[in-house]
């Protein structure tokens, strides 16, 4: 999963595109939110790199719960004139269903966010 991460931060970099990024178990845990100053593609692959996993069972409904804040107008970082993309990547051990997916995500793309799934 990270290899495909890495692969989009190497296609589009950093410069005119701001990451958010979170890590759930059974609670979601945001490591980079849209505001921070990421420099480099490297420092967000060595940031992807040391992140450490959860070893409980992911909350598929929290974290998209949690995703969904990081959106809401005025967030930091906000650039209102640019799209807007989520894209989810889970496991198959992941609490939840393709149904809960699509319940958020068109919340989201009804605000104008382009939602990507592999659910």
């Amino acid at each position: 999963m990270l290899d495909a991460i890495k692969q989009i931060i190497d296609e589009y970099g950093t410069y005119h595109v701001r990451y958010a990024f979170m890590v759930f178990g059974n609670e979601p845990d945001v490591r980079l939110r849209f505001g921070a100053n990421v420099t480099s593609p490297d420092d967000l692959t060595d940031l992807l790199d040391n992140t450490p996993r959860f070893a409980s069972r992911p909350n598929l409904e929290k974290a998209l719960e949690k995703a969904t804040e990081l959106f809401q107008p005025g967030y930091e970082g906000e650039r209102p004139a640019v799209r807007k993309f989520f894209v989810v990547i889970v496991d198959r051990n992941t609490i939840g269903d393709k149904i809960l997916v699509l319940r958020y995500a068109k919340s989201l793309e009804n605000s104008g966010i382009k939602v990507s799934s592999n659910v």
